[in-house]
């Protein structure tokens, strides 16, 4: 496509029959729109600069990301956004809506969080991990090589339409090399989304509606990851 990407997104064979499209705003930004029981869904996967870039290279980047979430509203799409925003969000603070940032954030607030808590309030884009009481070593997603500090600056964010069907996220240990924790989101699929098709009446059964309690599928699918990356 000409240009560097940092970014990718995976699709289960589960999903090789749904009617989906792959897309590409920057290096930097690319989604999945997915016809799933005749309503659109829009996967998007970001990674923002991280602190050896300019500020305004940063909002560059936060305002083509913006432009991706807008154009999904237009289409009347739900959404779901995993980013790495190298950006300290942190504690809910008088000034945060409760309805897009929760009380569970870790860590101070720094400049590039304040950016990305803006970009969070304009867009009525929920943060899910600050919705969730966690333990501290059970929240955070990075860890600095050169100190060890560990942070939170990898976040998934929901649409107003997906925010009350919210049911837990967490962070998983699969990739034991990797200086990131990926995020597990779990959500109840609104019934809108769930009527029936010729493209989802199994996956309805066997994603949507995921049981937590049942991790043992998951586990699996995690081991043979990590033989494949070992190897």
């Amino acid at each position: 496509l000409g240009c560097h990407r940092s970014v990718c997104i995976l699709l289960h064979s589960r999903w090789a029959n749904l009617d989906c499209k792959f897309g590409q705003s920057t290096g930097r930004i690319v989604f999945l729109d997915v016809l799933f029981g005749g309503a659109p869904l829009r996967f998007v996967s970001a990674h923002l600069p991280h602190s050896g870039y300019s500020m305004a290279e940063y909002a560059a980047s936060l305002e083509a990301l913006e432009e991706v979430e807008r154009a999904t509203i237009s289409s009347k799409s739900h959404c779901i956004i995993g980013v790495d925003a190298n950006a300290v969000l942190g504690s809910h603070n008088d000034i945060d809506n409760p309805l897009f940032i929760g009380q569970y954030g870790i860590g101070n607030r720094n400049e590039r969080g304040e950016r990305f808590a803006s970009f969070a309030h304009t867009n009525h884009q929920t943060v899910a991990n600050t919705m969730f009481r966690k333990q501290p070593a059970k929240s955070w997603t990075h860890r600095l090589w050169s100190t060890g500090e560990q942070r939170q600056i990898d976040f998934l964010l929901v649409s107003p339409s997906l925010r009350n069907h919210l049911q837990n996220i967490r962070v998983s240990d699969i990739f034991q090399k990797s200086d990131h924790r990926p995020l597990l989101l779990v959500f109840k699929c609104p019934e809108h989304l769930g009527k029936k098709s010729r493209h989802c009446s199994s996956l309805n059964s066997k994603f949507w509606n995921f049981d937590v309690a049942d991790m043992e599928a998951v586990e699996c699918f995690n081991e043979s990851l990590r033989t494949g990356l070992s190897s």
